[in-house]
């Protein structure tokens, strides 16, 4: 919400909480295809200099990191994949159609598509089947154990 970039907006909401709160701005995730390697993007000036380039990037820009490290690039490596996080959705969305120019080159972008993890035996999201399997393995030994302690010990003849 707009309204909450205000500085009194925010204070004015926070002060109505009983416990600390804090704000998270929502970043689009972009994913910058082929990049050549010896673009400094850690550098601050690097997304000065994108901004200047794409006149319509002005405050639309949070961060670029390389997707792999850079000292995991091999020595026969020359491009790689960069992740672009983007503030607001209408900038997002002009990056996606029109691309982005980087040293006067058309870089190809996407968006990071993060599928969420789905159970296969139960259909529910955020484990897979073979830990549904260990988990329910887990439990199911631990009532047997938790049994087998209730049970009342036979006196040895």
């Amino acid at each position: 919400a707009t309204w909450l970039q205000e500085p009194t907006n925010h204070t004015s909401l926070e002060s109505q909480f009983d416990s600390t709160v804090s704000f998270h701005s929502h970043t689009f995730a972009l994913v910058l295809e082929c990049l050549p390697i010896h673009l400094q993007i850690g550098e601050e000036q690097f997304l000065c200099k994108l901004k200047e380039e794409n006149l319509h990037l002005a405050n639309s820009l949070a961060t670029i990191c390389w997707i792999k490290p850079p000292i995991c690039h091999s020595p026969q490596q020359h491009k790689a994949f960069a992740l672009l996080q983007v503030v607001d959705a209408c900038t997002d969305s002009s990056l996606l159609r029109n691309g982005l120019c980087i040293d006067n080159k058309c870089i190809t972008i996407r968006k990071d598509r993060k599928e969420p993890i789905r159970c296969m035996k139960c259909q529910r999201y955020r484990h897979m089947q073979n830990l549904w399997r260990s988990a329910l393995h887990n439990a199911m030994q631990h009532i047997q154990d938790h049994l087998l302690c209730q049970l009342p010990q036979q006196q040895p003849c």
